[in-house]
């Protein structure tokens, strides 16, 4: 699976498991699931600049990427409900 196809399905997990989640909290719960590779993979070739010895500075680009994905699920998400509440008028 594709990195785009792991945060789709983690999103949708963590969406069902913890439903009042802001997207903030969201991020956190999908980062702790993904792997170093994942993180590495969804900051690029970023972290040579910013990496420190403990990782921290990688871990920072992957949530603020992860944070920026679930954002914009809850965008589609919102979008969704108006278009549903729209038929039943």
């Amino acid at each position: 699976m594709s990195t785009l196809e792991d945060l789709v399905i983690h999103y949708r997990l963590a969406r069902a498991t913890f439903p009042d989640a802001g997207a903030d909290d969201l991020a956190e719960v999908i980062l702790s699931r993904l792997s170093t590779d994942e993180w590495l993979t969804l900051v690029g070739s970023r972290p040579r600049d910013c990496a420190d010895d403990s990782g921290g500075g990688v871990r920072e680009l992957a949530k603020e990427q992860v944070y920026r994905f679930v954002w914009a699920m809850g965008q589609d998400d919102v979008l969704l409900i108006e278009e549903e509440d729209e038929d039943f008028t």
